[in-house]
């Protein structure tokens, strides 16, 4: 449902700015926007404090004068310059959010490096540990086609842990239907 604008120095609207006579007001977002549009705009434009400062130009001088068309230039750059300075704000609050999530997304990184080593060293030392398993029992092939079946239909545990003198006891149990 489209809004009937009553405001006489209304312009259009985009997704978050409004245009009206001699300026463009920028909104943070578009429900910001659309309830300056609603509340104001549409029939209570004559609460808007840039409605009065050019009912009050207009009221106040001949149309074309020079004076007439001077301070509306005066109103048009000073309403701007309150843009524009607003817009500078939210670039650097843009800026600082952007930076924080940088080191955040930097400190992740680093902890998943970590990780990642963590991960690669303990899956060199379990291919060790195989290696050493299948040199001990003379096989020099693996399938890992078999080993995935295997996990898949298994479970191995270690029992009776002897830290000291580095034994224990491999207990494996076939997985029941349904388990799988």
């Amino acid at each position: 449902m489209g809004l009937v604008i009553e405001c006489p120095y209304y312009i259009s609207d985009k997704r978050r700015t409004i245009s009206c006579e001699g300026r463009i007001r920028c909104f943070a977002d578009t429900e910001e926007k659309k309830g300056q549009l609603v509340n104001v705009c549409e029939k209570n434009y004559k609460k808007c404090k840039y409605y009065n400062d050019l009912q009050k130009i207009y009221e106040s001088c001949d149309d074309s004068s020079l004076e007439t068309q001077l301070r509306l230039k005066e109103l048009y750059l000073e309403e701007n310059r309150k843009t524009v300075k607003k817009l500078i704000q939210r670039i650097g609050i843009m800026e600082t959010n952007i930076a924080h999530n940088i080191e955040v997304k930097q400190k992740e990184i680093g902890e998943l490096r970590k990780e990642i080593r963590r991960l690669s060293k303990r899956e060199i030392c379990a291919l060790s540990e195989l290696a050493a398993v299948m040199y001990a029992n003379g096989i020099e092939t693996v399938d890992f086609n078999d080993v995935e079946k295997f996990i898949r239909t298994h479970t191995a545990n270690f029992e009776d842990l002897d830290l000291e003198g580095r034994t224990a006891k491999l207990v494996v149990k076939k997985l029941e239907k349904g388990q799988e």
